[in-house]
């Protein structure tokens, strides 16, 4: 009987070690890091950062240590990883989208819709979004905060697609609350005053993604009486 036990026992700690060393064998060392689609980060980037751990074993890694180092970057809202044995891990990031910037003192700061800071002090941004000018703002820790109209464009803006976003180059808003929006090709748009004022981006992203897939040169765009776009071509 005891010796039935200390076999057991034996083939118990042999099983434990085969065990062990098998996990710890280069079969688990980390060799290929996945990415979901981004927009605003560089997958190359996260690679990177991540390279320290390239041929560490898979098994030590941990997700938590792994999602404190990445969500320092600001865009970054949340990220889930997943191991995918032997030697993979799958990353699906969430960003945070970019909607405005602001001039401060010749230095740039970008803003989501809600007004969380993703860049300050920045003498160049890493990403293109429409600089707003002609309006008060403050700072609250980590939030900028527009007047409430101004709010208002800022939570239109990003519902529009990206393209037509990024398209404009800056936001002027007038001293009787009128707007106007100066595109990257130098086409003027006047907005008017503040009312519907979603309505007029979402009519002024359509008319964007026409003229630009029909590849149609024009002066300006006039959006003041909204239900009557004006398009005003080149001759």
């Amino acid at each position: 009987m005891a010796q039935n036990k200390l076999l057991i026992i034996l083939i118990t700690i042999i099983s434990v070690i085969a065990i062990i060393s098998y996990l710890a064998s280069p079969v688990f060392k980390l060799r290929d890091i996945e990415i979901n689609d981004l927009q605003y980060i560089s997958q190359a980037d996260i690679k990177n950062k991540l390279a320290p751990c390239i041929d560490e074993n898979i098994w030590l890694l941990t997700r938590g240590t792994i999602a404190k180092k990445l969500l320092k970057n600001k865009y970054m809202k949340a990220v889930k990883i997943k191991k995918k044995y032997p030697d993979t891990l799958q990353i699906n990031i969430v960003e945070r989208t970019p909607v405005v910037k602001i001039n401060n003192n010749g230095k740039y700061t970008v803003v989501t819709a809600d007004g969380f800071i993703l860049e300050e002090g920045a003498m160049n941004t890493s990403c293109k979004v429409p600089l707003i000018v002609g309006t008060a703002y403050s700072f609250s820790d980590t939030k900028l905060q527009f007047p409430d109209k101004i709010d208002e464009i800022v939570q239109a803006l990003e519902k529009i697609d990206k393209n037509s976003r990024t398209n404009i180059n800056k936001i002027i808003i007038k001293d009787n609350n009128k707007l106007d929006l100066m595109l990257s090709s130098n086409i003027e748009v006047f907005m008017g005053n503040l009312e519907e004022i979603e309505r007029k981006f979402e009519v002024y992203s359509s008319i964007y993604r026409k003229i630009s897939g029909e590849n149609i040169t024009i002066d300006y765009i006039d959006l003041r009486v909204v239900d009557k776009p004006v398009i005003c071509r080149k001759k």
